[in-house]
C-alpha cells in the first residue's frame, strides 16, 4: 500500500492502524517541536503544582496521616522526573546528549512511572482500610507502617528501572527514540505487566469496589457524617488518572515485539511516554480529593477549620460535620 493510499484509507484492523504512517503528513521537525511544547508544558505546570503541594504538606498540614506520607513520597517521585524533563526538551529541540545522560534521564522516568503506580495503589489501599475497617486496632497498626510500604514501593520502582535501562543496549544512538530492547523481551514484559501494572490496577479496582459496597451498607453513609459523593469522586479520579497515564505505555509493550520499530511505532511509543510523564501534573488532583487540608489550603479558606472547631462547641450545629477523607 502506497503512502497516499494509506493516508486516505480508514484502517479496518489493528495491522492497518500501524500501516498508516502519521509521519507521512507530519515532518520529523514538526513531531519534535510538538514534543518540545508538550514536555515544556508538563514541566512548567507540573513543577509549579508539585512545589505548591510540597509547601502545603510541609507547612500547612501539621498532622502526619498515612495518606500524607504516601502523597509526600509521590511528590518527590514527580519532582525527580520533572528535574530531568529539561534534558528531554533539549534533545527534541535538536540537542545532543551522551549515552550516559540518556540512560539516567530514562531511568528517572521509569522510577517515576512505577513509583507513582505503586504509591497510587497504596493510597487507594489505605483509603480502603480507613473506610472499611475504621475501628479495627490491628488495621490501624498496619496503616501506621506507611513509611515501610513507601520504602517497598521505591525498591520495586528503582530496582527494575535500573535493570531495564542498563541492559537496554541499542545499535543506534537515538537517545529517547531507541526501541526498548530489554523491556520488550518476553520475561520482562510478563513481569512488568503482572507486577508493575496488573496487580496494582487490580488492587485499586478491588479496593474501590469494596469501598463502594462498605459505604452502601454503612448507616453513617446515609447521614451527613459521610460524604459519599466525594469518596466516589476520589475513587473515579484515581483509577482514571492511572489508566490515562500508564495504560498506553503498557499497551505498547505488548505491540513493540510484534511490529517493526518504524516511524509510526516510534511515534506511538513516544506518545505513550509523554502520557506517562503527564502524571506529574495530574497527581495534585489526587492530593486535592484525598486530603481535606490540602483542599482548604488550595481554596484559600484557612479559617474553615477554626470555624468548624467553633461550631463543634454548639450541639445544635453537630449535624453539619463531614467525615474527613484523610483519616
Amino acid at each position: 500500500m502506497s503512502e497516499e493510499e494509506a493516508v486516505g484509507k480508514f484502517p479496518q484492523t489493528v495491522t492497518e492502524v500501524f500501516d498508516v504512517d502519521p509521519l507521512a503528513i507530519m515532518t520529523n521537525s514538526t513531531v519534535n517541536w510538538f514534543f518540545v511544547g508538550a514536555y515544556s508544558f508538563i514541566f512548567i505546570v507540573g513543577l509549579i503544582l508539585n512545589l505548591i503541594a510540597l509547601i502545603i504538606f510541609c507547612c500547612y498540614i501539621k498532622s502526619r496521616s498515612t495518606a500524607t506520607v504516601y502523597m509526600v513520597n509521590l511528590v518527590f517521585a514527580d519532582l525527580l522526573l520533572l528535574i530531568s524533563l529539561p534534558l528531554r526538551i533539549y534533545f527534541y529541540a535538536g540537542g545532543f546528549l551522551r549515552e550516559g545522560i540518556c540512560i539516567a534521564v530514562g531511568m528517572f522516568m521509569f522510577i517515576n512511572m512505577y513509583g507513582s503506580i505503586f504509591l497510587l495503589a497504596c493510597i487507594n489501599w489505605d483509603r480502603f482500610l480507613a473506610i472499611c475497617f475504621p475501628m479495627n486496632m490491628r488495621i490501624k497498626e498496619v496503616r501506621k507502617k506507611a513509611f515501610f510500604f513507601c520504602l517497598g514501593a521505591w525498591i520495586l520502582a528503582v530496582g527494575p528501572s535500573i535493570a531495564i535501562k542498563m541492559n537496554n543496549k541499542n545499535a543506534t544512538n537515538e537517545c529517547f527514540n531507541n526501541k526498548p530492547i530489554f523491556a520488550t523481551q518476553t520475561g520482562a514484559v510478563v513481569s512488568t505487566m503482572i507486577v508493575g501494572f496488573g496487580i496494582p490496577l487490580l488492587s485499586m479496582i478491588i479496593c474501590s469496589i469494596a469501598i463502594v459496597k462498605a459505604l452502601a451498607k454503612s448507616m453513617a453513609a446515609h447521614t451527613e457524617l459521610v460524604n459519599k459523593k466525594k469518596i466516589h469522586r476520589m475513587l473515579v479520579v484515581n483509577i482514571t488518572l492511572f489508566l490515562l497515564c500508564f495504560l498506553p505505555y503498557h499497551t505498547m509493550l505488548l505491540f513493540l515485539p510484534r511490529y517493526e520499530f518504524g516511524n509510526k511505532m516510534k511515534l506511538f511509543y513516544q506518545i505513550s511516554l509523554l502520557l506517562a510523564c503527564a502524571n506529574t501534573m495530574l497527581d495534585p488532583i489526587v492530593y486535592y480529593f484525598v486530603t481535606k487540608t490540602f483542599r482548604e489550603s488550595v481554596s484559600m479558606k484557612p479559617l474553615r477549620r477554626r470555624m468548624c472547631a467553633f461550631n463543634s462547641s454548639s450541639s445544635d450545629e453537630t449535624k453539619h460535620f463531614k467525615m474527613p477523607l484523610n483519616t
